[in-house]
């Protein structure tokens, strides 16, 4: 499967967090989708008949917009863009919680709690027991 957005994990202290957000790309998302579709405002043509055989009077330029929205395909797709991240918010929170084990290493005083380990003469496999926690 092609990615159609990356995104990283980035440690903000206190915080392991995504960036960017789920909702900056939700936000992006329907943004692409509008401008998407604002292009078929700039598509016009001119016809002599219209699709059911009747004469287009005035001869006006029509757009695309109203047929491209009103599309049943184009509509299920815009459900599935609009939606596609909020289905996807448990796995991001599972991800960020692989990173739980790891929040000794931010949280509090890194020197004291090295220093207070040190202190103890801890022995060559209690170094070894300590530095295989975060495996």
């Amino acid at each position: 499967m092609v990615s159609l957005i990356k995104g990283e994990v980035q440690l903000v202290i206190p915080n392991v967090v995504l960036i960017p957000t789920e909702d900056e790309v939700q936000q992006a998302i329907n943004r692409l989708v509008d401008l998407v579709l604002e292009i078929s405002k700039g598509i016009t043509w001119q016809w002599e008949y219209s699709q059911n055989d009747t004469k287009n009077k005035s001869g006006e330029k029509e757009n695309f917009y109203h047929k491209v929205v009103e599309h049943k395909d184009i509509k299920k797709a815009l459900v599935i863009l609009k939606c596609e991240v909020s289905s996807q918010r448990g796995q991001a929170t599972d991800v960020l919680k692989q990173f739980n084990p790891f929040r000794v290493i931010w949280d509090g005083d890194r020197n004291l709690k090295v220093k207070e380990f040190m202190d103890s003469n801890p022995s060559l496999m209690q170094i070894e027991s300590e530095i295989e926690i975060y495996h």
